[in-house]
């Protein structure tokens, strides 16, 4: 087993009565399922169905804390903190609490160690996450006999299994479900209104996903995020996040096909890349 600290996330604290029904009408996920204690991934939309931000909902200690990248947690608080109006809801930082990951073959009980530990919601296959401070997730790893790593090598793991997090998005322009929302179970379409719930809704219905994630390799490291991929002389998508020469690609789909059948390759930087789909993803929809 193995067990990353995710020190690029942050962790942020809801309490008081309406806490579910405030978030159920922001979230892009179903918040009643926190009353089953259970964890779930979700997004914040702007209100033209953009994204914002991504994070994990975690019930633990009467309370729900939000697990959220580091550099975009303090935008997450303020929106919240605008939207809560007369609602009874504190919200509050989580300085003292940290994040990390845990994958290979166990499975844990929900406490340990005073750390909360849940499946990530996202994919089985990406195993585990935790909240708890320092020393709480340090006695975890030495009682569970864990091989502590960098985060890098979960970064390359998430990768293998071409998962994007909250980088792989691009802030008031990606789509839900360009990012693979519905398959990461991080969208519900039965649980009303929500911000920006309609255009996310007329994607679906009306089949408008153009653009998917796929993993992405090469023979050297790859270019930064955000540089394009051609095919021939034409952009058909751009690399997202990487680590080495391993990363997340972001194509529209049927130009992709279309490179595909002709046996174009495709290039970054000059540098040919190796595509392939994601296995939990529905290229079809």
């Amino acid at each position: 087993m193995f067990c990353t600290f995710l020190r690029t996330r942050a962790v942020i604290g809801l309490s008081g009565d309406d806490s579910i029904d405030f978030l159920q009408g922001l979230i892009s996920n179903d918040a009643r399922i926190l009353l089953e204690n259970k964890s779930i991934y979700a997004a914040l939309l702007s209100p033209q169905g953009r994204f914002l931000h991504d994070f994990f909902l975690v019930p633990a200690q009467g309370k729900i804390f939000i697990d959220i990248q580091a550099d975009r947690a303090r935008d997450l608080f303020a929106r919240l903190s605008l939207y809560k109006l007369r609602s009874k809801v504190e919200i509050i930082m989580k300085e003292e609490f940290l994040a990390a990951a845990l994958w290979g073959s166990d499975s844990f009980s929900p406490i340990q160690a005073g750390c909360k530990i849940y499946p990530d919601p996202r994919l089985p296959e990406i195993g585990y996450r935790m909240l708890g401070t320092e020393d709480s997730i340090k006695e975890f790893i030495v009682s569970n006999k864990c091989n502590e790593v960098g985060q890098g090598e979960y970064e390359k793991f998430r990768l293998s299994l071409t998962v994007p997090d909250t980088r792989d998005m691009i802030i008031e322009k990606s789509l839900l479900l360009e990012c693979g929302f519905e398959e990461l179970h991080g969208v519900d379409f039965s649980k009303g209104c929500y911000v920006g719930q309609e255009v996310t809704a007329r994607s679906k219905f009306r089949g408008q996903v153009r653009k998917s994630f796929y993993g992405a390799i090469s023979d050297s490291v790859l270019p930064a995020c955000g540089e394009k991929i051609m095919a021939g002389n034409k952009i058909i998508g751009e690399i997202r996040t990487s680590e080495g020469n391993v990363g997340l690609a972001q194509l529209y789909n049927e130009e992709y096909e279309v490179a595909k059948r002709n046996n174009e390759p495709l290039t970054c930087l000059g540098s040919r890349l190796e595509i392939s789909p994601a296995a939990w993803a529905n290229y079809s929809k």
